[in-house]
């Protein structure tokens, strides 16, 4: 049943989870959500989902209200009663259409209306130092996902490049330039043994979705090396994980990356555009592991699909590196509900 019904009674400030069933769409937003939400249930915080339109209509008791920030066109004005405050999992801003500036969206748009909360919830130190230098007046709360616990172990070689993405086909993940910057390189990898494996829902922009196969399928040098493989169940992600031997990102933006997250807490060595949250998960003074542009994100694949020996080092190296040894959901809820109570707001 959505939305899940009250675990215990209502306490004296209710939680009001503002934002689409998260199961409507894969997305770590939506996961995030999910989790941190049960975690809070789990310390006998009372939380209750409701979508927009439930919560505009005022029938319920004074509480704290948590929007996520696929809501923000509707948020211009907010009807008294409830403690406001925004989840930030994305803002246009950050990667804004062709031909628009990120300052002036932010500006004219989005800071008016974070400035009419009453606390900002970011998952990346990366967009709270982001946030904090836009001279906003709501407090900034930082609570990062936890990692999917790996439960399988890994069948990894550098005897081939492996390589796997777990990225919806929407514009922002950059799969296309990537693709086609392979492509560029077509006369250099041929005769090479490798693949590129992604994963992820092709329906949130099914026209971006197609272009992508399209182009694939045009180009036999790319054919029998990359494949889109729609979306994964979090099990079957975590086996592409196992076999793969190199985690790959291509998003122009992403404010955490729980994709990246969890190839880091399975021990995959991750390549990244520099972009957002990228340095949370890329293994440390391994600048081989980070790309400016879409083109030298394909030249590093090259090199790893010529050379798949020299991957040997680096899964030694993220076998051993866990920076989130130790951090779950129950702690995650318990870093929100510490750092609310510090802002006063619970």
């Amino acid at each position: 049943m959505w939305p899940p019904q009250p675990t215990v009674p209502l306490s004296e400030r209710p939680w009001y989870w503002v934002a689409p069933d998260p199961h409507l769409f894969p997305s770590g937003g939506n996961l995030y959500n999910l989790r941190l939400t049960a975690a809070l249930r789990a310390q006998q915080v009372e939380v209750l989902w409701m979508d927009l339109e439930t919560w505009r209509q005022g029938a319920h008791p004074p509480g704290i209200a948590w929007f996520d920030s696929l809501y923000l066109d509707a948020l211009h004005t907010l009807p008294g009663g409830d403690i406001c405050c925004l989840v930030v999992h994305h803002l246009p801003s950050l990667h804004p259409p062709a031909g628009m500036s990120g300052a002036d969206l932010f500006g004219q748009y989005e800071k008016p209306i974070l400035d009419r909360m009453d606390a900002l919830l970011v998952t990346s130190e990366w967009l709270a130092r982001w946030l904090a230098a836009q001279d906003l007046a709501a407090p900034i709360l930082c609570v990062p996902p936890a990692p999917v616990q790996p439960l399988i172990s890994p069948r990894r070689t550098s005897l081939h490049l492996r390589a796997f993405m777990a990225a919806n086909l929407i514009p922002r993940k950059g799969i296309l330039p990537l693709i086609q910057a392979i492509q560029t390189q077509a006369a250099s990898f041929k005769d090479l043994v490798w693949s590129l494996t992604i994963a992820g829902d092709k329906t949130l922009d099914a026209e971006y979705a197609a272009e992508c196969q399209a182009y694939i399928s045009m180009h036999s040098s790319l054919q029998e090396h990359i494949h889109l493989l729609g979306p994964l169940s979090q099990d079957e992600v975590q086996a592409e994980m196992a076999r793969a031997n190199l985690y790959v990102s291509a998003a122009e933006m992403e404010t955490f990356g729980m994709s990246m997250q969890d190839a880091v807490a399975a021990g995959l060595p991750v390549l990244a555009l520099a972009r957002g949250s990228y340095a949370s998960h890329v293994l440390p003074d391994e600048p081989q592991c980070v790309a400016d542009t879409h083109a030298e994100l394909a030249i590093r694949l090259l090199y790893w699909a010529r050379h798949p020996e020299a991957l040997t080092p680096l899964l030694t190296r993220a076998a051993a590196w866990n920076p989130w040894a130790g951090y779950d959901w129950p702690a995650a809820a318990h870093h929100l509900l510490a750092q609310a109570a510090q802002c006063r707001i619970c």
